[in-house]
C-alpha cells in the first residue's frame, strides 16, 4: 500500500490494483482489462520511487505507473433504442418517434424496451439506469443491452427516461425516450360520467314532470277552464306521458345495460350510445312540438303550414324521399283553434308516415289551395297506392279519416298514380271567428 502523488492510497491484491480516495471515499478497481499483466500480485512486492512511480510485482511480471497520470474517463456512453414491444408485439419505431405521445388502452400496457449502449472500451463496466417518470420514484439499474419490461402501467401520463454511467461514475444526460398516456377504462371516462348524469337528470325530469302533471290537472279543475282548452291540455298530457314516458323508459333500460354489461366490445357500446342519441333527439322533437302547439303565438294559419313544412322536411331527412311543396305565397290572417292545429299536425304526419312505411315511392307532395272561405289540402305520394278491391283500411288510414272527421273536413283517398289524401271544407271549421283584419 502506497500513498501516491495524487493523495490516493494504491493497493495491490489478488484481484488487481485498487485506489482509494480518502477525500470522497471512492474506490476504483483496475484489472487486466486496464493493461495489468495479471490480476494476481505478490505480497510485499511493491516499491515507490523518488519520482513518485509505484511498482507492483505480480505473477506474470511487474506493473508500474505514475498516479498523477491516471485520468478519469469522462466519456459518456451513448444509448440506442433498438425496439419497443407492446403485449409481445413489436411496434413500428419510426412511427412511434413521430408521435408526441403513445396512447395505450388500459388493458394493453405490457411494454418492453430493448436498449443498447454504444461503449466499446469497457462495455461490461457500464451501467444503464432507467425510470418511468410518474410511476418510479427512484432510478432502476439494468445491465447494458438488456430488455426493460413494464408488465402493467396504471392510468395516467408517463415519460420513459434513461441514462448511462461509465466505469468511473460519469453519468450521461437524462434522455426522454418516449411519452406514454394510458387511457382509463370506460367507467372512468367523461362520457360515462355524463351518461350517468344524464340518467339522473332524466329521472329528476320525470319526477318533476309527474309533479307538474299533478299540479296542472289540479289547476285545471280549480279554474274550471273552457272545455276546449281542457281537452287540448289533457290530450297533450297523454301524448307526453305516452311518448316521453316510453322514451325515458327506453333510455333508462339502455343505461342499465351499459352499467351492467362489462364487455369490451366498442361496437356494441357505440350502438347503444347511438340509440340513446336517437331517443334523446326524438324526445326533444316531441317536446318541441308540444311547446309549439300550446304557444298562442302560433294560432295562425300561415304559421301552421310553415311548421308543417319544417316538420315534414325533418321527417324525410334520413330517407330516400323527396319533398315537393305547393303552398300559396300569401295567407289570410286567420287564427286557427288549438285543437285544430294539433289535429292538422297529427293528420299530416300520419299521412307522411304511412307513405314512408307502405308506399315504396320516392316523392311526397304537399299541396294547399285557399279560395274564398274554402281550404283544400292534399298529401300525395308516387308509390303503389292502395291495393285493388281492398275495402279495409289500416290503422294509419283510419286515424287519418278520424282526424279529418274531428276537424269537420271531408277526406278523400285516391289511389291513382300513388295515394292522394285530400282534405276539403270550410275554413270556419278550423279557424276562430273567421278572418281577422290587420289594422
Amino acid at each position: 500500500m502506497y500513498l501516491g502523488s495524487d493523495q490516493q492510497l494504491w493497493i495491490s491484491s489478488l484481484g488487481g490494483i485498487s485506489s482509494y480516495n480518502p477525500a470522497n471515499g471512492k474506490i476504483r478497481n483496475y484489472s487486466t482489462e486496464y493493461g495489468l499483466q495479471s490480476n494476481e500480485f505478490n505480497s510485499r512486492s511493491a516499491f515507490q520511487s523518488d519520482e513518485g512511480l509505484i511498482f507492483f510485482g505480480g505473477v506474470m511480471g511487474i506493473n508500474y505507473f505514475d498516479p498523477k497520470n491516471i485520468q478519469i474517463d469522462s466519456l459518456q456512453p451513448s444509448i440506442y433504442l433498438e425496439s419497443i414491444q407492446q403485449n409481445g408485439k413489436k411496434l413500428n419505431l419510426d412511427s412511434l418517434m413521430q408521435l408526441p405521445t403513445l396512447q395505450l388502452k388500459h388493458h394493453e400496457t405490457d411494454i418492453t424496451f430493448v436498449l443498447k449502449i454504444l461503449e466499446y472500451a469497457l462495455p461490461q463496466n457500464v451501467r444503464l439506469e432507467y425510470r418511468l417518470l410518474g410511476l418510479d420514484q427512484e432510478w432502476n439499474q439494468q445491465n447494458a443491452s438488456d430488455h426493460i419490461r413494464y408488465a402493467y402501467i396504471p392510468t395516467g401520463n408517463f415519460t420513459f427516461q434513461v441514462r448511462s454511467c461509465n466505469a468511473d461514475g460519469v453519468y450521461s444526460p437524462t434522455l426522454n425516450l418516449l411519452n406514454l398516456a394510458v387511457n382509463p377504462p370506460y367507467y372512468q371516462q367523461l362520457w360515462f360520467y355524463l351518461l350517468v348524469t344524464l340518467g339522473f337528470a332524466l329521472m329528476m325530469l320525470l319526477i318533476f314532470y309527474m309533479l307538474y302533471l299533478r299540479t296542472a290537472h289540479k289547476k285545471v279543475k280549480e279554474l274550471k277552464l273552457l272545455r276546449e282548452i281542457e281537452l287540448v291540455r289533457l290530450q297533450i298530457s297523454k301524448e307526453i306521458h305516452d311518448d316521453i314516458g316510453a322514451g325515458l323508459t327506453q333510455i333508462s333500460f339502455i343505461c342499465e345495460q351499459l352499467l351492467e354489461n362489462s364487455t369490451e366490445d366498442l361496437t356494441w357500446k357505440m350502438s347503444k350510445l347511438h340509440k340513446l342519441q336517437s331517443l334523446s333527439r326524438d324526445l326533444i322533437q316531441s317536446m318541441s312540438e308540444i311547446v309549439w302547439l300550446i304557444n298562442p303565438i302560433n294560432d295562425n294559419l300561415e304559421r301552421l303550414f310553415i311548421y308543417l313544412r319544417i316538420s315534414i322536411n325533418r321527417m324525410l331527412e334520413e330517407t330516400n324521399f323527396e319533398l315537393e311543396i305547393d303552398f300559396p305565397n300569401q295567407f289570410p290572417d286567420l287564427m286557427v283553434r288549438s285543437d285544430a292545429r294539433r289535429k292538422m299536425v297529427l293528420l299530416t304526419k300520419e299521412s307522411v308516415n304511412n307513405a314512408l312505411k307502405h308506399s315504396k315511392g320516392s316523392l311526397i307532395n304537399l299541396s294547399l289551395t285557399l279560395t274564398e272561405n274554402q281550404i283544400r289540402f292534399t298529401i300525395a305520394d308516387n308509390g303503389k297506392g292502395l291495393l285493388e278491391n281492398s275495402n279495409q283500411l289500416g290503422n294509419g288510414l283510419r286515424n287519418i279519416k278520424q282526424h279529418a272527421l274531428d276537424l269537420g273536413l271531408n277526406c278523400e283517398m285516391n289511389s291513382k298514380n300513388g295515394l292522394q289524401i285530400t282534405l276539403e271544407g270550410s275554413l270556419d271549421k278550423i279557424t276562430q271567428k273567421g278572418v281577422n283584419k290587420k289594422p
